[in-house]
């Protein structure tokens, strides 16, 4: 027949087992006592008769009272009860210390062995207590560093979020410099046609046109995503008050071909044309007409 496999004990479970068996014994030594007094108390009645005549007969001394027993039954009792007191405190690890320490022992487990002390070896039952006790005596030291990361990081956020406002402040200067460059330069464009437009002067020069794009200008210069750029700075579909096709149409009729032939020198011309070309690109492409 085989043999029964007999678990080993945990401590809490150890202390309670001794308080059990202490408290048989205290119970077996007291009800062994009571047994001698009656037999002793019995004896002494059956023969009181014929001992009354010759004796002056008396009870004999009391034995140990029971709340002798009793009162070494409770100290019994309190000594086990602080040394499964003792014990328990090894019984379990906070959950608020789990999941710390060489290894993590997961109480809550409702069939894992590797978190269950009753199957653990010696070493490992051991690194299983002393994980315990030491984080339970280092707790507070523990808080304290997990509310020093915690401030620390904190303060990373916050610089974090310091940093950003003020790259956000010098993105929006620029981009504010780069909107007023670009309003300057189209109010130089404007206002320098109407000059051109009442000007009597036949023969221009290539510097004497105000070209749709920023900068210092060569024909090579005057694309379409350039002329894009400079007529609608915003990127949206107005600009100035008025729509992009109102501002579209000004600039064609501004550098048409025809307002340029056979008055002005070849760059001049050769400039128009490209400008021409670049407005009549966007026009299409606004009317979702695909160019041959």
């Amino acid at each position: 027949m085989p043999k029964r496999l007999r678990l080993k004990r945990t401590p809490a479970e150890q202390a309670e087992h001794d308080l059990r068996k202490a408290r048989r014994a205290t119970k077996k030594a007291t009800s062994k006592q009571r047994g001698v007094r009656g037999t002793d108390l019995d004896s002494a009645s059956k023969h009181s008769g014929g001992l009354d005549a010759e004796f002056d007969f008396t009870s004999p001394d009391p034995g140990p009272s029971t709340s002798h027993y009793g009162a070494g039954a409770t100290a019994e009792d309190e000594r086990f009860q602080q040394n499964a007191a003792r014990l328990n405190e090894y019984a379990h690890v906070p959950r608020r210390w789990r999941g710390v320490g060489p290894r993590e022992y997961n109480l809550d487990s409702t069939g894992g062995q590797d978190d269950d002390p009753r199957f653990m070896n010696d070493d490992e039952y051991a690194e299983w207590v002393r994980v315990g006790i030491w984080w339970k005596r280092n707790a507070e030291a523990y808080r304290q560093e997990q509310h020093r990361k915690a401030a620390q990081a904190a303060a990373w956020i916050e610089a974090a979020r310091v940093l950003k406002a003020e790259d956000d402040a010098r993105r929006r200067k620029r981009e504010d410099r780069e909107r007023k460059r670009q309003m300057d330069a189209r109010d130089t464009y404007d206002r320098r046609w109407v000059e051109l437009l009442n000007s009597k002067s036949v023969d221009l020069g290539f510097g004497d046109v105000p070209w749709p794009v920023r900068g210092k200008v060569e024909i090579a210069q005057l694309t379409t995503e350039a002329i894009s750029a400079f007529l609608f700075p915003s990127g949206s579909g107005v600009e100035r008050g008025r729509t992009r096709k109102e501002v579209l149409r000004e600039a064609m009729l501004r550098f048409h071909p025809d307002k340029f032939e056979g008055r002005d020198r070849d760059p001049v011309r050769e400039g128009a044309n490209a400008v021409a070309r670049a407005v009549m690109g966007l026009i299409t492409l606004d009317s979702g007409i695909v160019p041959p």
